[in-house]
């Protein structure tokens, strides 16, 4: 997605925005520039944007008397409010207004609700804190001011660390809070020195670098999760690079080098919401999207013009905004295009043919054809089964073991089943199962289970199946009780003789029916083991 506003204009977006809710930014007419009717008048404006359709909605305009240089959007201290819009301007003033005013359609008159004149130099830095939602920090030149905003009906309390400090003479050029520490500020200079100040002792903590070759910053950002990393950039076109620091380890860089601009570097904005995001932008006319880990460019946007500064969105975490000589550009991460790198270089070649005094284009560092996923599209949560009845969860803030609540009479089968394995007694198991069945089929197939284990398997199951030695033996004596005692006749005797084949065969016959009979009830109750067993 890209979004285009025709004006040449200092921005910021809203801190409170959220999931579900169309963020808001503010752009203010930027000092040092002209349109083709020479009109040089400020104008204050709001705007929502709507990602889905594509476009943004004006939401408040109003006239202001001064050009700004520097936007920055306060939080607001009350549940539900919109914050306060602090503008910096040229000649060194401080105006306050109220967003939700500007919002309700309110004239600038009562929406602007302080104006101060601290400083006596251009407003060049401006940064609001994002934990103690009262203090904003300014900067013009050497003057360092940080502002006590929570009783704007009364004159503000102003805090002059740089004062009490008179070997500071350093021109400040950008100035950021600390995203994890409320009290620790850091500023940086073109001279080639970045401060850390604590704020409570009012007071440098650290200078970088402790000792080397200066590097003259133009911009700065904190990491949004790790209160000792920051990442400078240099202004300087003989070495447009940024470096990465970690504050523990302050002798020298993490990285170095994150070469990929040819031209100095005057913005940096590092993505809250995936801390291995960081957007750079310089006087080459490339806006560059790098992975912090790897020191490796991601992609690079097609912007056109050189952007002064870059801004991630708030409320809307795969967009970033770009401000430029005569266009506000917003773009999305999402709009990934193999062959953007090309076109840079492309539009490169063509602007060396008409201007053989343009620097030579560098190609950018190699990288992968397509980055990592940035940290929002990956899975926030998720749950897992493990052994012994464990369940495993996972956010992005812990991971949590449980033991789940089992059916108790299901864990005593399971040990007595695995008694029975270790002693060997199955069919003492089996006999117990049958006895405690529900129905016949599962009474049946524990018993021809029971057979399966028995010391004489073959005898056992002829005797499941009503025809054992004993049955045998009385069906045969109750057959001959039943002859007449005084038979004498040999065709008695013939006839004697020829019942009792019939009778045997009878049995044998009954005999083969009951073991196919007991053959299908085993093949209901366990289909597998019992038709081996009867078979055996």
């Amino acid at each position: 997605m890209r979004i285009e506003l025709e004006r040449s204009a200092a921005l910021a977006w809203s801190p409170n925005g959220s999931s579900g809710v169309s963020p808001l930014f503010a752009v203010g007419t930027v000092e040092g520039t002209m349109d083709a009717s020479f009109d040089t008048s400020s104008v204050l404006e709001l705007y929502s944007v709507h990602e889905e359709q594509g476009r943004v909605e004006q939401v408040a305009r109003v006239e202001s008397s001064e050009l700004f240089t520097r936007l920055a959007w306060m939080h607001s201290s009350t549940e539900g409010g919109s914050g306060l819009l602090t503008g910096a301007h040229g000649n060194g003033q401080l105006t306050l207004w109220d967003a939700a005013a500007l919002q309700r359609g309110e004239p600038a008159s009562t929406a602007l609700r302080v104006t101060a004149a601290n400083h006596t130099r251009p407003l060049t830095a401006i940064d609001a804190n994002p934990m103690l939602k009262n203090l904003l920090a300014t900067a013009a030149a050497e003057e360092l001011i940080v502002w006590d905003l929570a009783q704007l009906d009364q004159t503000p309390v102003t805090h002059h660390p740089t004062a009490q400090h008179p070997n500071f003479r350093f021109p400040v050029s950008d100035l950021a809070w600390n995203r994890c520490v409320p009290r620790i500020m850091a500023t940086t200079s073109t001279a080639g020195s970045t401060v850390i100040w604590d704020m409570r002792s009012q007071k440098p903590v650290k200078t970088l670098p402790p000792d080397g070759v200066p590097l003259r910053c133009r911009a700065l950002a904190w990491s949004p999760n790790q209160a000792t990393m920051l990442a400078t950039s240099s202004e300087d076109d003989s070495r447009p690079v940024i470096q990465l620091w970690d504050l523990r380890r302050a002798v020298s860089p993490v990285i170095d080098n994150m070469s990929g601009h040819r031209a100095g570097i005057r913005s940096l904005s590092w993505c809250a919401d995936d801390a291995n995001l960081l957007l750079s932008s310089g006087m080459d006319q490339r806006t560059l999207l790098w992975n912090v880990n790897s020191g490796c460019v991601l992609d690079e946007v097609d912007s056109g013009a050189w952007n002064f500064d870059v801004s991630w969105a708030i409320g809307c975490r795969s967009m970033f905004s770009c401000c430029q000589q005569g266009k506000v550009v917003l773009h999305t991460v999402h709009d990934y295009n193999p062959e953007s790198r090309s076109q840079p270089a492309a539009a490169n070649a063509a602007a060396a043919e008409q201007d053989p005094f343009a620097p030579a284009a560098l190609p950018l560092p190699n990288r992968p054809p397509l980055g990592p996923a940035p940290a929002w599209l990956g899975r926030p949560a998720g749950v897992c089964f493990g052994f012994g009845g464990r369940l495993v969860s996972f956010s992005q803030q812990n991971v949590q073991v449980h033991r789940l609540q089992t059916d108790q009479s299901l864990v005593a089968q399971a040990r007595s089943l695995d008694a029975a394995i270790d002693s060997g007694e199955f069919e003492q198991f089996c006999e117990k199962k049958a006895a405690d069945a529900h129905d016949t089929n599962e009474q049946n197939t524990w018993r021809f289970l029971r057979a399966q284990f028995a010391s004489n398997p073959r005898q056992s199951f002829l005797c499941e199946l009503g025809f054992g030695n004993e049955q045998i033996q009385a069906e045969i004596d109750a057959f001959l009780a039943s002859l007449p005692a005084d038979s004498n006749d040999d065709d008695d005797d013939d006839d004697s003789v020829l019942a009792l084949f019939c009778t045997t065969a009878r049995l044998a016959s009954s005999r083969q029916e009951v073991t196919s009979r007991g053959r299908s009830i085993s093949r209901k109750g366990s289909s597998g083991s019992s038709e081996t067993l009867l078979r055996g």
